[in-house]
């Protein structure tokens, strides 16, 4: 039985999507910080549970031909990244596997995700959040308030403009009374960023700032603060919004509005989704939880003759989706503003799309898109887990996955996007519709709580 602290040599079988070596040892499953496959290490246990255990890499006995020395100076320790020990390639593949693990793990078939689509793994980030403390501006160790501050080497993900902008902040500040939380850079595509500072500073302060940050940096076109108790955001100098190009469209952005971070990925998104609306016959589409309507603008662009609907709760998001339609000249598109189960009750669209966030639908949701029964969907998602549990979910609504395309949207990092097409078998969805139509969210939980554990919650 393996104990906290003990101490072993280990061969390294496999490598896990958050970057972690793999090794078995007394029946248990090790997860190992630090070393990849085919590393032969000396590992440290850090934690014993029933079905698995942690440790650390304390030796590096013969390392694998396969490893890849970082030349990241700030890796491991900020946490952004975590496979930069292997290649890229390997990176893809482990994403792809991640996949189609969950899909196994939950008793659905792999046999329709297709091989992953990379996207450029440096310089990719279009938004980054930076914190300060004192001088040093850097990011946070992972799952920590700990700064990691930045040297003069500029971290791979982000465009270098932004490590620029974020030490000469950094700089201003150390000789000031007044202090800043952080700072959130947001660069459009064609080169202008927009600057939030969150801090203490008063109005005068705060305009100084920015008249001092923007005067050195020509391709900030505004800056913003969150200051007081309201934790308000105010236009301090320039324009609030930027504007980027998607799909041959242009789309205003909000600096608290959600937005891909990988400007390229997000040309891959929409033309897979795009190629997956194809496919289907529809006449209405509704974009649930639509955001600020990115997916839903993209294909009433497209398909010109059919009608969509993009519904979200949140009004500043369905005034920035209104922007949008109407920038890009669409009539085919509107926006319902509240609650997606009473357009549902009203709607009975051919195609539906869900872009949720990484937690996935709760059970609620899933109710929300079967009492509508759309003949297909398409399903964006950044968590495996949680798009193959909803896949399932699905699946007992006569669901069945056409196919899943995962995009390594996030690269170095533990995440990987995937944008699945699920097609109902003819008549089951009316059925099952009509069946849950009736039914409360709390008898569908006590229903199916044993098989779908997570059925209902956030």
């Amino acid at each position: 039985m393996l104990k906290l602290g003990q101490e072993l040599v280990c061969k390294i079988e496999e490598i896990t999507i958050l970057g972690r070596g793999v090794c078995k040892a007394d029946g248990l499953v090790i997860f190992v910080d630090g070393a990849v496959y085919g590393d032969r290490c000396k590992i440290r246990v850090t934690d014993v549970k029933k079905s698995y255990a942690t440790a650390v890499c304390t030796e590096m006995i013969e390392k694998s031909e396969r490893r890849v020395e970082s030349e990241c100076p700030y890796f491991p320790f900020c946490g952004g990244c975590v496979h930069r020990c292997i290649s890229y390639s390997d990176e893809c593949q482990i994403k792809e596997n991640a996949v189609r693990r969950a899909l196994l793990k939950v008793s659905l078939s792999d046999e329709n995700v297709k091989p992953l689509i990379a996207t450029k793994d440096e310089g990719y980030r279009n938004k980054a959040v930076f914190h300060f403390d004192g001088g040093n501006v850097g990011f946070y160790a992972a799952g920590s308030n700990k700064l990691v501050p930045f040297s003069d080497a500029l971290c791979g993900i982000y465009p270098p403009s932004f490590h620029k902008i974020a030490t000469d902040s950094a700089e201003y500040f150390s000789d000031k009374k007044t202090a800043a939380d952080s700072l959130t850079l947001r660069v459009s595509t064609d080169g202008k960023i927009c600057a939030v500072i969150d801090s203490k500073m008063n109005d005068k302060n705060a305009r100084a700032y920015a008249e001092y940050i923007k005067g050195r940096h020509g391709e900030i076109s505004g800056v913003l603060s969150v200051r007081g108790k309201n934790r308000e955001l105010s236009l301090e100098i320039g324009d609030k919004h930027i504007m980027s190009t998607l799909a041959g469209l242009k789309f205003r952005i909000s600096p608290e509005a959600f937005f891909q971070v990988n400007y390229d990925g997000a040309e891959k998104i929409a033309e897979i989704v795009l190629n997956f609306a194809e496919k289907c016959s529809f006449t209405k589409c509704a974009d649930l939880y639509c955001g600020t309507g990115t997916l839903g603008i993209i294909l009433a662009s497209r398909f010109k003759n059919a009608s969509f609907t993009g519904v979200e709760i949140n009004k500043s998001a369905v005034k920035d989706a209104k922007y949008n339609a109407e920038l890009n000249g669409l009539k085919n598109i509107e926006f319902f503003c509240g609650d997606a189960a009473k357009y549902a009750a009203e709607n009975k669209p051919e195609l539906s799309v869900v872009d949720p966030p990484r937690r996935g639908m709760s059970g609620e949701a899933v109710k929300v898109l079967t009492d509508m029964h759309p003949d297909n969907i398409i399903y964006v998602s950044c968590n495996p887990s949680t798009l193959a549990r909803d896949a399932a979910r699905l699946a007992d609504h006569g669901y069945k996955i056409s196919e899943a395309v995962p995009i390594n949207m996030f690269p170095r990092s533990e995440h990987v996007e995937c944008v699945m097409l699920l097609t109902c078998e003819k008549g089951r969805a009316k059925l099952y519709g009509e069946y849950f139509m009736n039914r409360s969210v709390a008898d569908i939980m006590k229903e199916y709580g044993e098989q779908h554990d997570e059925w209902g919650t956030l």
